[in-house]
């Protein structure tokens, strides 16, 4: 697939998980046409999101959820839980995923993790 098709499907899929809004892309500080944006587009979301499918969305933004939690990206993690429901992820899911990761980073974390995702639930209204 040409690189400007991957381009456009991936902003179809980040419009699909963060609307016209704030999405993960967005914590990192990159404007709309910022060129390193448009490669983070073209590749995460229109060849890793778009065209590679032995994992559904839904579990990559599960990993990515998992692995936000550990690393403790709190703004990403935000974007992620909010994206993942775009995507169809349950409330349950998104929250067994950070209770999970207390084996591997901890409680203070995932306390954390689960804070956050009690934000996002509140304000989508979850």
């Amino acid at each position: 697939m040409a690189e400007n098709e991957l381009y456009k499907k991936g902003i179809e899929i980040y419009k699909q998980m963060y609307g016209d809004g704030h999405g993960d892309l967005d914590d990192m500080g990159l404007t709309d046409n910022d060129p390193l944006r448009n490669e983070l587009i073209t590749w995460c979301y229109g060849n890793l999101m778009g065209e590679r499918g032995v994992i559904s969305n839904k579990l990559r933004a599960l990993a990515a959820i998992a692995m936000m939690t550990c690393l403790s990206r709190e703004d990403m993690l935000h974007d992620w839980i909010k994206g993942a429901l775009n995507l169809g992820c349950s409330k349950e899911e998104i929250t067994e995923t950070i209770i999970t990761m207390t084996i591997y980073a901890g409680f203070p974390v995932t306390r954390k993790g689960l804070k956050i995702a009690g934000e996002v639930f509140k304000e989508m209204d979850i």
